[in-house]
């Protein structure tokens, strides 16, 4: 059976899909952009540098670190 979300009115299939953002921190640029965007909010700096450092893991071809 079809899992349905309810917003306002309408009924849509909740279809989740997984994101990480390590996939999205493939270049350089893009981890200076979101380390600088982290910058902004204290409480987000600790989980940014950590996805950094998971994404250089990644493209460097070893197993991301657990936890």
């Amino acid at each position: 059976m079809e899992q349905l979300a309810e917003i306002g009115q309408f009924k849509l299939p909740l279809n989740p899909t997984r994101f990480d953002i390590q996939d999205h921190l493939k270049a350089v640029e893009w981890q200076t952009a979101y380390l600088a965007a982290a910058l902004n909010d204290r409480s987000f700096v600790a989980t940014a540098i950590a996805d950094v450092a998971k994404a250089r893991r990644m493209a460097r071809g070893r197993k991301p670190a657990e936890g």
